[in-house]
């Protein structure tokens, strides 16, 4: 997850609007972004039935407290094992991500195999995730320059 956070207690008139125009900038960086791992997770999911395929969705960007934040997910109850896999494999294969993204471990049976994962999610947010920081950064370059 990429976090952005301007936090200002008090600023003179004119401040206002260059905060309104970088949080715009924001969001619609993040509503593209979105969009992109959007996309690519409609690709890259295993389809069997096709009910995950069409569990996808996009929630367009809110800003709630500090936080602009988009939301792309599955809404099988399933989704998650796809995702990450099951038992010893599925540990093993979200073990790596759950430490990068701060997601908490998968509990198993020790005797039981599981499945391996098919990630389809995480892929396509660490695809976006490089080019959604300069996008963001650009974005609230060009932002402040614009109200010069």
């Amino acid at each position: 997850m990429i976090t952005v956070t301007v936090k200002v207690i008090k600023a003179p008139r004119h401040l206002d609007r260059a905060l309104l125009a970088v949080e715009k900038a924001i969001t619609d960086v993040v509503n593209e972004m979105a969009g992109e791992v959007f996309e690519e997770a409609t690709l890259e999911v295993p389809v069997d039935t096709g009910d995950l395929l069409a569990s996808i969705i996009k929630q367009r960007a809110q800003r709630q407290d500090n936080v602009i934040r988009a939301v792309v997910g599955a809404g099988e109850p399933y989704a998650a094992y796809v995702e990450f896999g099951t038992g010893q494999r599925g540990q093993t294969s979200a073990g790596r991500l759950a430490s990068q993204y701060d997601w908490p471990p998968i509990d198993y049976a020790a005797d039981w195999p599981g499945m391996g994962a098919q990630p389809y999610l995480t892929p396509a947010l660490m695809d976006v995730e490089a080019e959604a920081r300069e996008l963001l950064e650009q974005a609230i370059q060009a932002a402040w320059e614009g109200l010069q």
